[in-house]
């Protein structure tokens, strides 16, 4: 269940992420003719682009391992047998609703979702992998 917990942060950061892979597409390279250099670097629009690149290899590379834990997380909620279970799960983790939003669509009261909830992973039907 901790790692349950952990989804909706983790949706964020892959939103995030995404972003600022996007914004980095954006950037284009510096123009430097006309400009004085030291003769350290050779071609410094090479350079730039060079480290852009890898920036963003670097995040697409967090962006997958981030996209997988999620997918493992789904997983998890997939294989609840319980359908009311698993329908509060889903709504809690993936789709990152509030308490009483959840009882709302259900029709019970705001505690009883969340106790379901933990009962359910408290009583030793799921392992945290």
């Amino acid at each position: 269940m901790k790692k349950l917990n952990k989804l909706y942060y983790l949706k964020i950061e892959i939103k995030e992420l995404k972003e600022e892979i996007e914004n980095l597409s954006e950037i284009s390279s510096p123009s430097m003719s006309g400009m004085p250099h030291s003769g350290k670097l050779s071609n410094p629009p090479e350079q730039y682009f060079l480290k852009k690149q890898r920036l963003t290899e670097k995040l697409n590379k967090k962006l997958e391992k981030y996209i997988d834990e999620l997918e493992r997380m789904e997983n998890i909620i997939e294989e609840i047998e319980d359908a009311e279970i698993r329908l509060i799960a889903r709504m809690r983790y993936i789709d990152c609703c509030k308490w009483k939003e959840i009882a709302r669509k259900v029709h019970l009261d705001r505690s009883v979702c969340s106790r379901k909830l933990d009962k359910y992973f408290n009583r030793g039907l799921y392992e945290d992998k």
